[in-house]
């Protein structure tokens, strides 16, 4: 799931490359790994599978959950007004600041490795991710920037789960696609 984030983000960071405009909000500090869990939720659901019940609760402590949904907030925030540069360090920092544990425990538990069969990305290096990614962002700017910025207004309302859904169908577009409409 981490792969994904970061995949997600680099894809999105091929939309809009001139402009650079800043400031993004901070989330609530609920429960964290409660609005982890919804993202999950949404996300498995989108891709026709049951969601993942505990999974948050199972890999995540609230400071890395709390770390996770901060990350998304300023990366959704920052790549809804095409602010590319914050997102990516925000995304790399949170990459490199997460703990190997968390990694560990999605990689090795079963819901993950049906979400990978879900979405089709079993086999595929980050590299091939990568390049699906940005193919299908060049290839399709405007629908997806108009994505970011509705995943970014249901963020900010706290809509965890519908973000984590339109998350899902954005990676079935990208994942499933066997063609791609050039621009």
């Amino acid at each position: 799931m981490i792969k994904s984030l970061v995949i997600f983000v680099l894809g999105l960071a091929a939309i809009h490359t001139a402009f650079l405009p800043q400031t993004f909000t901070n989330t609530q500090d609920d429960d964290s790994i409660a609005q982890v869990q919804e993202l999950f939720n949404g996300f498995w659901t989108a891709g026709g599978i049951d969601e993942p019940t505990g999974l948050a609760a199972k890999c995540f402590d609230e400071d890395s959950a709390a770390f996770m949904i901060t990350t998304l907030n300023e990366t959704l925030a920052d790549l809804a007004v095409n602010n590319i540069v914050k997102a990516i360090q925000a995304v790399s920092k949170f990459y490199h600041g997460i703990p190997q544990t968390i990694n560990q425990c999605m990689n090795n538990d079963s819901h993950v490795q049906e979400m990978y069969q879900a979405y089709g990305v079993v086999n595929m290096t980050v590299a091939q991710l990568n390049q699906k990614v940005l193919t299908y962002v060049i290839s399709h700017l405007e629908k997806v920037h108009g994505e970011v910025v509705t995943a970014n207004n249901d963020f900010q309302a706290g809509n965890y789960y519908q973000v984590g859904q339109d998350g899902g169908k954005f990676a079935l577009d990208i994942f499933n696609s066997s063609s791609l409409v050039l621009m």
